[in-house]
């Protein structure tokens, strides 16, 4: 049996009578759910940017500024600063639009008003103006050109109006950028709502939006302000408040709250229930910590299998990961039942690569398996990929607080099993 790959949502299902001897056996139904590289992922820690000046909720008398950056680690708000201790906030005072960490020490920015920002620099007579349609590099450490263009971008606004204004921005795997206008936005014959996001990458805008807010089911009066990804995820968050479809029923979000696209489906990403000033200042500007996450998911194809051993055991194997993190996989297990449910157990959490195989036995009734790739283990950092996506729109769910494999060796939920040579 072949498994699919994990971003189509029917997986291969077949069922066989194996005869032993001269008796049948009973089938087991087996499906192969799928594999995807992990996320290496540090603790959660995001920067972000108020669209207005808001205040603390406990009393500190503390103002975040929107030319400022405000770190968020886990709901603990406090201006972020460089390697030397000094804030990230911008002597000319811009409101940031747009906010993405391409290092420890360089940020890629968006301004909201065109504007001269840094010192005069050598061989030139004037500041530098960056215009409000741009996308550029600040280097906080570099005292004498602290900013400068992102090659990647050349040439994109001579294709957006005069006037626009760039909203939201980030870098994609590639290193193209991806960005959102503050309305609704014509380039050649093609139309941008102010809810998309648009991606620009050798020297054009994609025709096709690489998210579209109305698909995803965002009203057209709506705003994607700031965006940035996560693996898999788009991450965003809107100018006001609005109601959206998703998985649990419809969501209320309010200003200040952190939306996700899988792809499929809307969720709630954070309520940030600690935002400043009661979530009345939206988020402007957002980005992850660029050290926490160490490479992107990746794809194998559709190259799972199940093949029954001699004697009452099965054989799964996969394809080599082909991303950078991946260094072995977890093989999860569970019982079909009807109506169906999710119940899967670790097989093994620590089938290290390059053995792309797993020897089981044969289960005593119907059963499915999941094979996900996970990150360097037994380091006490192992992370586990994408479980997939189900044949009804959304992400196949993680293993149960109990019975999901744990990130250090202590513990191992792993049955006695035996491996076989590759034929």
């Amino acid at each position: 049996m072949i498994g699919r790959n994990p971003y189509v949502s029917s997986p291969s299902i077949e069922c066989r009578s194996v005869r032993l001897g001269n008796v049948r056996q009973p089938c087991a139904l087996v499906i192969i759910l799928g594999l995807t590289c992990a996320t290496v992922e540090a603790q959660t820690v995001y920067f972000e940017s108020p669209d207005e000046p808001v205040d603390l909720p406990d009393g500190s008398a503390v103002t975040f500024h929107p030319w400022a950056i405000v770190r968020n680690d886990s709901g603990s708000y406090s201006v972020a600063v460089s390697a030397d201790g000094t804030e990230l906030s911008i002597e000319e005072h811009p409101y940031l639009d747009a906010v993405h960490q391409l290092t420890p020490g360089s940020w890629l920015l968006s301004v909201q008003d065109t504007m001269p920002l840094g010192p005069i620099p050598p061989g030139s007579v004037s500041r530098p103006f960056w215009d409000r349609r741009d996308v550029f590099v600040w280097t906080p450490q570099d005292e004498i050109n602290p900013f400068s263009a992102y090659p990647p971008y050349e040439g994109a606004m001579t294709f957006i109006p005069v006037g626009r204004n760039v909203d939201a921005a980030f870098v994609d795997p590639t290193g193209a950028v991806v960005i959102s206008f503050d309305e609704d936005t014509m380039i050649g014959s093609i139309m941008y709502e102010k809810g998309d996001l648009v991606r620009y990458a050798s020297g054009s805008f994609d025709a096709v939006p690489y998210f579209d807010a109305s698909m995803a089911g965002i009203p057209n009066s709506k705003n994607v302000i700031a965006a940035t990804r996560k693996g898999l995820l788009t991450v965003f968050s809107l100018d006001e408040g609005t109601d959206v479809a998703t998985l649990e029923g419809t969501y209320s979000v309010g200003k200040g709250e952190l939306i996700s696209w899988d792809g499929r489906n809307l969720a709630v990403f954070d309520q940030q229930p600690g935002w400043p000033d009661n979530q009345s200042g939206a988020v402007n500007a957002l980005t992850f910590d660029a050290t926490s996450l160490a490479t992107s998911p990746g794809d194998i194809g559709p190259s799972l299998m199940v093949e029954r051993q001699d004697g009452n055991s099965l054989r799964l194997s996969w394809a080599a990961s082909d991303c950078a993190g991946a260094r072995n996989a977890a093989v999860y297990q569970g019982t079909l039942l009807s109506p169906f449910a999710y119940n899967h157990e670790p097989i093994t959490c620590n089938d290290a690569f390059p053995f792309f195989e797993e020897v089981v036995p044969l289960p005593d009734g119907n059963a499915y398996f999941l094979v996900v790739a996970r990150t360097d283990f037994p380091a006490g950092a192992g992370e586990e990929g994408s479980y997939g996506f189900r044949t009804i729109p959304g992400p196949r769910p993680r293993a149960s607080r109990n019975n999901v494999c744990p990130k250090s060796s202590a513990g191992l939920p792993v049955r006695t099993r035996r491996r076989v040579a590759r034929r």
